[in-house]
């Protein structure tokens, strides 16, 4: 944004969405958040978190500054977008690849935790390092 900017939310452009992972105490869910647009650029929006705009807010550019994300009108990855329907497929891509990461490094904890069942009685200071491989 320029210095003449509006911190202001622009009610004609498009409205973004995103959904998180939310976890509480008793459950965990999907979480819709929805991001009002700022300004519109060329390449993309200036957006915010609907929870995080109030009346008023253009009077302090220093907390838009902080809390505001540029999102690309034409990227393949974005955080967020135009459509509830592709915010979702997103999601679930997202979940899907930390899922992977997860699997990944519990099987890398369980052959750290069989190597060392193996070798109890190793002292520390004889092992420099493990080949986890």
């Amino acid at each position: 944004m320029n210095k003449n900017s509006n911190y202001s939310v622009d009610e004609s452009l498009t409205i973004h969405y995103r959904y998180q992972t939310v976890e509480t105490e008793r459950s965990v869910y999907a979480d819709l958040t929805i991001f009002l647009p700022l300004q519109e650029t060329s390449c993309g929006f200036w957006v915010m978190p609907k929870f995080m705009t109030y009346p008023g807010m253009e009077k302090h550019p220093a907390f838009v500054k902080k809390f505001r994300r540029w999102v690309s009108k034409t990227g393949l990855r974005r955080y967020c977008y135009p459509d509830k329907a592709q915010a979702f497929e997103s999601y679930k891509i997202r979940v899907s690849h930390y899922i992977g990461h997860l699997e990944n490094n519990l099987k890398k904890a369980n052959y750290a935790k069989q190597l060392t069942l193996e070798n109890p009685k190793v002292e520390k200071s004889n092992v420099d390092c493990f080949a986890l491989i």
